[in-house]
């Protein structure tokens, strides 16, 4: 992990899109190399069901 100096953001965005993505029934998937970065996608399914509680 890298200290809060050098970087910005609080570390609760990447937990926040995993949670939208579960409750929309999505995924998040991510790929990287060291000192090369990160890419992270989103899929969302195109239509919902809907819930019935």
């Amino acid at each position: 992990m890298h200290s809060k100096d050098q970087f910005e953001g609080n570390s609760l965005g990447l937990a926040l899109c995993r949670k939208i993505a579960k409750r929309h029934n999505g995924k998040i998937t991510a790929t990287g190399e060291k000192d090369n970065g990160a890419e992270f996608i989103v899929t969302l399914p195109l239509k919902q069901t809907v819930d019935t509680i």
